[in-house]
């Protein structure tokens, strides 16, 4: 669901003085660098009305040199991503909430000595209709 990490993204981007700028997709290599991927989700329950509530799970991934300044930006991340219904405009989908699921977790040390975090989150969309 590109439109939803899209919209996450900018939404982090305009609401947080982070040291790089969320991207969606693959973390860059070369750089100090922030992204936003989707990660595998459940099947949501689907209602007497035929609508389904749809689970939509992401990734955060951020690197940097200075430990420090991932960890900080993760937790900044991880507390403005606590979303509920309306925060987050997804085209033809009612955004419920999103929560994190995973808590920042070190994930390893590159070769250029740079730390990358990781935290997983879940957003509950439904379709419009």
């Amino acid at each position: 669901m590109r439109a939803l990490l899209d919209a996450l993204a900018d939404y982090l981007d305009t609401e947080l003085t982070l040291y790089a700028p969320v991207k969606v997709g693959n973390l860059d290599s070369s750089t100090d660098a922030i992204c936003i991927r989707q990660a595998p989700s459940p099947d949501g329950p689907r209602y007497l009305s035929g609508r389904r509530l749809r689970y939509i799970n992401f990734q955060l991934l951020a690197k940097s040199e200075d430990q420090q300044q991932v960890l900080d930006a993760m937790e900044l991340m991880s507390e403005a991503l606590e979303l509920s219904n309306g925060d987050i405009v997804v085209p033809d989908f009612e955004f419920i909430k999103c929560e994190v699921t995973t808590e920042t977790n070190w994930v390893e040390e590159t070769s250029t000595n740079q730390h990358i975090y990781t935290a997983l989150f879940q957003c509950q969309l439904i379709r419009k209709g």
